[in-house]
C-alpha cells in the first residue's frame, strides 16, 4: 500500500540513493527536453511549455510516491 513519507514511523529518518535518483532525473530531464524541442518545433508557445513541465512534475510525483 503507498503512503506518504510522514505516515511512516521512522519518517524523520529517511534516506534516499542520491547515485540512483540523479540517474532517473537525468533520464526525465532528457525527455523534457526533448519534448520541449518537439513543442518548439510545432510552434508552441510558452504557455504549453508550462503545462508540459507541470505534467512532468506530476509523472515524477507519481513515480516516486512511497
Amino acid at each position: 500500500m503507498n503512503m506518504y513519507i510522514h505516515e511512516r514511523d521512522n519518517w524523520t529518518a529517511f534516506k534516499w540513493n542520491a547515485s540512483a535518483l540523479t540517474a532517473i532525473l537525468e533520464k526525465v530531464n532528457r525527455k523534457q527536453g526533448l519534448l520541449y524541442g518537439r513543442l518548439a518545433s510545432l510552434g508552441f508557445d510558452s504557455k504549453l511549455k508550462a503545462m508540459a513541465e507541470n505534467l512532468t512534475y506530476d509523472v515524477v510525483y507519481l513515480k516516486f510516491r512511497i
